[in-house]
């Protein structure tokens, strides 16, 4: 508790000397209190600002007014030529520095790392001495997601990794559509679903939030109860699902994955709920 009330505490202070550095601002320009007040709450996101369909539209689709809001203002900021350019400069010299660090560390590390990982952050290889390989991941604000995954396939061309221009339009249509999409997600369904429902569709769908394959799927005609990978079983949670599998499966005759029942049971009470 106090560790989420210290993190909430930093939060606080950046947000409201951003709007006290705005407000100082609009005073040294001469504007009124009032105005100067309102240009600060602009600042940053304007919770108290949404239209007639707002609160409904935000308790189907949760953060959906913050990501419009965001959305908006981060492609004001790059319609600036400077702005844009010391974005895409910035973001370009981080990935180059990151990825020729990365490829003395492990030329693999593409095949290696996931792809969830590269399209949402810079994945960091921490160099080993005993063979096995470790990655931890800084994260990229939504916004400049694009312009960092445009960077990364500029880099593999420049630098003679494999380069694939389809995968490249791939990953930059997704990294737009989860950067500006206001609902959420990469494709179509995931975005027109409400998040109350999220869980149950990716389940169906058998596709977690990542994209991975929450289970195998190899044999459709193989019963649910043995769809599960066998890390599963590497975990308290994973093998507490396996055994209320089978103890349906014996019981009940009711045929469950382990594997959707460990999904859901992480998504609800993980993140805000854990």
């Amino acid at each position: 508790d106090r560790l989420i009330e210290y993190i909430d505490d930093w939060n606080m202070i950046f947000e409201d000397s951003t709007r006290l550095s705005a407000y100082k601002q609009a005073l040294e320009q001469g504007l009124s209190k009032e105005r100067a007040a309102a240009m600060a709450k602009e600042a940053s996101i304007n919770f108290n600002r949404m239209g007639r369909g707002g609160p409904v539209i935000n308790a189907l689709w949760m953060f959906s007014n913050a990501s419009i809001q965001g959305s908006v203002k981060m492609l004001r900021s790059l319609k600036n030529p400077k702005v844009l350019g010391a974005v895409v400069a910035t973001v370009g010299s981080s990935v180059a520095a990151i990825n020729t660090f990365n490829d003395n560390a492990d030329p693999d590390w593409r095949d290696k790392v996931s792809r969830w990982d590269r399209l949402n952050g810079l994945p960091v290889v921490l160099p080993s001495t005993d063979g096995e390989f470790r990655y931890f991941t800084i994260p990229v604000s939504w916004g400049i997601k694009p312009i960092k995954v445009m960077a990364d396939y500029a880099y593999d061309a420049v630098s003679g990794a494999d380069f694939d221009a389809t995968r490249m339009i791939e990953d930059t249509i997704t990294a737009m559509a989860e950067a500006y999409n206001p609902t959420g997600g990469s494709d179509l369904v995931s975005a027109l679903v409400p998040t109350i429902l999220d869980v149950p569709v990716e389940i169906a769908r058998n596709r977690s939030w990542s994209g991975n394959k929450i289970k195998p799927d190899y044999d459709p005609n193989a019963p649910e109860d043995i769809k599960y990978f066998s890390s599963l079983s590497e975990t308290a949670t994973g093998k507490g699902s396996i055994a209320v599998s089978e103890f349906l499966q014996d019981n009940l005759g009711a045929s469950v994955s382990p594997a959707d029942m460990k999904y859901a049971f992480d998504q609800y009470v993980g993140g805000a709920g854990r």
